[in-house]
């Protein structure tokens, strides 16, 4: 990802070339053509609630098996929410050129104090006539962010289309319900074989010199009554992974582009897996 970023930002900043194009088939403006690269897929790789932190711990304890704040505790060290853990559901909805529209469902569970950090105020109380002891009283709630490592698929845009969505669901009951997702997705038509590689690759950056086909697909999708919804957001192939390069006092740190699906966020990136 971090030579993606480089060849675009420092090699050719006047050009507006795809990450993922050198990520998956290691074409560069000045080497256009190569195969499809299974080494890496996309992940899932962090989650946090946004917004308001008081209407987010809201939205997802709103069941009585839900983790619920303690108000009031007698040492910090002691818990800070009722026993559980919240779990929530992924849906990845990818259309395919064949015209076979997959969903593919992920899930994590994650302890409250993963999402949520709470705050206490010390308070003193009387107890009986001559002794007084310390107890800690709920007194705010901020957001945090999860590390995730949840690997999704391989994005050869010679299968798939150049756009996926993601929804997400907060998990409380179990019935669920088949519902359908259209969209006008693009594919890619810039592969044909190659004798100098022995095998098909893509030719050129972006979608070549040939347009792109958009087609109208129809995604079937599980959808569980109860739970509660997230939000969606739309992926796309030619998003730049990395978005930002800055200097550190522990070195240089990149940051990766994250998508806001409404009552949380994610970021979605490439990750080698061989």
């Amino acid at each position: 990802m971090i030579e993606a970023y480089n060849v675009y930002n420092n090699s050719f900043p006047q050009l507006s070339g795809w990450h993922r194009d050198l990520i998956y088939y290691n074409i560069t403006p000045i080497a256009p053509n190569g195969p499809f690269l299974y080494n890496f897929q996309e992940h899932i790789k962090s989650f946090r609630m946004v917004g308001d932190p008081v209407n987010a711990y809201k939205k997802i304890s709103d069941q009585s098996e839900d983790p619920r704040i303690i108000k009031f505790i007698g040492d910090l060290n002691s818990s800070h929410w009722t026993r559980g853990f919240f779990e929530f559901k992924i849906r990845t909805l990818i259309n395919a050129k064949n015209g076979v529209g997959d969903e593919i469902v992920k899930y994590f569970s994650a302890r409250p104090d993963e999402i949520f950090d709470i705050r206490y105020r010390k308070v003193s109380i009387r107890v009986g006539l001559f002794r007084r002891i310390n107890v800690y009283v709920f007194d705010g709630i901020s957001l945090k962010e999860k590390s995730l490592n949840l690997p999704i698929f391989n994005w050869d845009l010679d299968e798939y289309a150049s756009t996926i969505k993601i929804e997400i669901e907060e998990v409380d009951l179990l019935e669920t319900t088949v519902l359908t997702d259209t969209r006008s997705v693009k594919f890619a038509t810039n592969f044909g074989f190659d004798a100098g590689f022995g095998e098909k690759v893509k030719r050129g950056l972006k979608f070549g010199a040939s347009a792109e086909t958009i087609i109208t697909q129809t995604v079937q999708k599980t959808f569980t009554q109860g739970n509660d919804l997230l939000g969606a957001t739309i992926i796309n192939f030619a998003d730049n992974v990395i978005i930002s390069r800055s200097n550190g006092i522990s070195g240089i740190r990149y940051t990766t582009r994250e998508y806001d699906l409404g009552w949380c966020a994610i970021s979605v990136e490439p990750s080698r897996v061989q």
